[in-house]
């Protein structure tokens, strides 16, 4: 709203109006893709998510500071790709956990999503402005929202080592 200059009304009909589609797009493509192509090599769960995450940081990177008539357009393509990650760690987390212990894995998985992404990301990004307003003025929510993305690069870089160790953990499990 700062950045572009839009009321509420007008950011929330649009954020309301794309995300629905975007995350249903997200989780149905991200489940299929990963589902095809682990069944040639069961990384593709892994790497399947990591490769939407890079499109994510893209697409966030564009929306922040492309502007105009495609905002909007980014901002979907990133939900999109953000959504697109569900489906094949959940399968995977079930896939990996005993019988016994689906239900408690499936509730601690959502709950630490939960705690991170709204929970301290938000938080994060309000810090971060704070921290950045003096210098960036109203530009500081840009540069907070940027600076956040680097923890979606750890999550790459942790999700490609998992990846790695997959086909181990399988054998175990």
């Amino acid at each position: 709203m700062r950045i572009y200059h839009m009321n509420t009304g007008t950011v929330g009909m649009w954020t309301g109006a794309l995300e629905a589609p975007a995350g249903i797009i997200g989780t149905l493509a991200g489940g299929i893709i990963a589902d095809r192509l682990g069944a040639r090599d069961v990384r593709w769960y892994l790497w399947t998510p990591a490769i939407s995450v890079g499109a994510l940081i893209l697409f966030i990177l564009m929306f922040l500071n492309v502007g105009g008539r495609f905002v909007f357009g980014f901002y979907f393509l990133g939900m999109v790709a953000a959504s697109s990650y569900m489906g094949p760690f959940v399968a995977l987390t079930q896939r990996l956990m005993p019988v016994r212990m689906r239900a408690l894995s499936a509730s601690i998985q959502f709950l630490i999503l939960n705690l991170l992404g709204p929970g301290a990301g938000m938080s994060a990004v309000g810090v971060l402005n704070d921290a950045y307003a003096p210098r960036y003025g109203e530009m500081a929510i840009r540069h907070s929202m940027t600076t956040t993305l680097l923890g979606s690069v750890a999550g790459i870089a942790l999700t490609l080592y998992a990846a790695s160790r997959l086909p181990a953990d399988l054998r175990q499990a």
